[in-house]
């Protein structure tokens, strides 16, 4: 099992996007495939129940990776409740 080092970025990201630390763990340790990119990172992808978990990292030492961001293919990302309710509230000043 690969150590994770998890950037501010990326735990932003997971709980946006209701993505695990198991989820995340699993996508390094056994992904379905994964891309090198031209910076040096490695993305790895795996599914979960139809969802397609992508995960930028970079190598560290001894078999460590930072985790950069997390993702979900074709999936938006959620608004907060609060933005929610200063939008509709906007929107009913308007009329």
């Amino acid at each position: 099992m690969a150590k994770l080092i998890m950037t501010h970025h990326a735990i932003e990201r997971q709980w946006q996007r209701r993505i695990s630390q198991g989820m995340i763990q699993k996508t390094v340790d056994v992904p379905d495939g994964r891309k090198k990119e031209d910076d040096g990172d490695t993305q790895f992808f795996k599914s979960f129940n139809g969802r397609k978990v992508h995960v930028v990292a970079m190598p560290k030492a001894r078999g460590e990776w930072l985790i950069k961001t997390v993702w979900v293919d074709n999936e938006a990302d959620p608004h907060p409740l609060w933005k929610l309710v200063v939008t509709l509230g906007l929107r009913l000043l308007r009329r």
